[in-house]
């Protein structure tokens, strides 16, 4: 029997081995998975808060603060990468607005001017339409004046002509009777 006690005895002890092996395996194997887990968490968590301050507050000169250059450090400068283009394009944006404002400013003062040129035309071409009216009208009653003068013209010169006749028509007769 003591032979089975003895083997009692060794299954005894190689279970509390067994058993310590195990706790020192949890332990090297499992906690630093766990303890790095926390990590992670913690430092994701950061990024987050970071990420939802600059979206609540829209200030895009957050940034989110980087303390190793692990790959949660290469997120969060990633994320400050972001925000930096963010911003850039933000400011080309207003420069861009400010200067097509510019650009629409000096054209709709461009517009006015040429409006204001074109009604001025408008108005001369109407001056001149009427004074061109006024201009054939003084012309046409010009050429009926013309006209009737010729035809005038053309009268007395028939009735100079027949005087004419008539006065060597009387120097005949008068050198005839002398």
């Amino acid at each position: 029997m003591k032979s089975e006690e003895s083997i009692y005895s060794v299954m005894d002890k190689s279970k509390t081995m067994m058993a310590i092996v195990f706790v020192i395996v949890f332990i090297t194997g499992f906690l630093p998975l766990i303890l790095l887990s926390r990590y992670i968490i913690t430092k994701t968590e950061d990024i987050e808060k970071s990420v939802r301050e600059t979206a609540a507050s829209k200030n895009l000169k957050n940034q989110v603060e980087i303390k190793n250059m692990d790959e949660i450090g290469k997120v969060a400068t990633d994320f400050n990468y972001l925000i930096e283009t963010f911003r850039e394009t933000v400011n080309s944006a207003k420069i861009t607005s400010g200067e097509n404002a510019s650009v629409a400013a000096e054209l709709s003062s461009t517009s006015h001017a040429i409006g204001g040129r074109v009604e001025e035309q408008n108005r001369l071409t109407i001056a001149s339409a009427e004074q061109g009216a006024q201009l054939k009208n003084i012309l046409d009653e010009s050429s009926k004046q013309a006209q009737q003068t010729v035809v005038d013209m053309q009268a007395s010169n028939d009735r100079l002509m027949e005087a004419g006749k008539e006065i060597i028509d009387m120097v005949l007769k008068v050198k005839k009777s002398v």
